[in-house]
Formats: C-alpha cells, sequence, structure tokens
C-alpha cells in the first residue's frame, strides 16, 4: 500500500487494476485532527504537515460522467505526479465508489 495521499495530485490519471482511465484526480478528503476536510487543489499538492496516516481519506475521480469517491485505502501503485492505479477494476469502482461516502464533509 502507499503511504502518503499527499503523493496525489489534482489532474493525475487513475487507472483500474485492468488498467483502464478511470478519469482525472479532482479533490481529496484527508483526516485532520479526527477530522475530514476536502482539500483545496489550487496549490497542487497537500501540505506536509496532514498526517494521513488514520483511515477515511478519499480522492475524487472524474471520468466524463462519472464521478467516484476512491478510498486512498485502495491505491495500489502511485507514480507521484503522474498516475495512479487503483486494486480494483473499473467496473468495481463504478459500483463500488459512485455514492459518496457519508463521512465527507
Amino acid at each position: 500500500m502507499v503511504s502518503n495521499i499527499g503523493d496525489i495530485r489534482a489532474g493525475m490519471d487513475v487507472f483500474g487494476i485492468d488498467g483502464i482511465s478511470l478519469g482525472t484526480v479532482i479533490h481529496a478528503w484527508v483526516r485532520d485532527n479526527h477530522l475530514l476536510h476536502q482539500h483545496d487543489f489550487s496549490q497542487g499538492v497537500l501540505p506536509p504537515d496532514i498526517d494521513t496516516h488514520d483511515k477515511g481519506e478519499y480522492f475524487l475521480v472524474s471520468g466524463g460522467e462519472v464521478e467516484m469517491y476512491v478510498s486512498f485505502d485502495v491505491v495500489a501503485i502511485l507514480f507521484p505526479g503522474e498516475n495512479v492505479t487503483v486494486s480494483m477494476t473499473v467496473e468495481e469502482c463504478r459500483q463500488h465508489c459512485s455514492v459518496k461516502p457519508s463521512c465527507l464533509v
């Protein structure tokens, strides 16, 4: 598993484990003092002082007409500044990640 959601940036391509494109990263939600908040990607990266070792971090992927709320826990491969591969197929992502988790604000 990848250890730092801070390496995920807006505009990065996201792929399923099957190699098919899910879309691009738009937003991220991270834990900060046990609260989830949306990160503003206007500066391109997450601040280095945010603790991302708790569960519950998500990033929003836009794939045209479909938006997916992907848990950081399913990131399989990450090339910072380039792309992210998750451990689910595109179809699994569409089935399991299309509803915004209730913990996100």
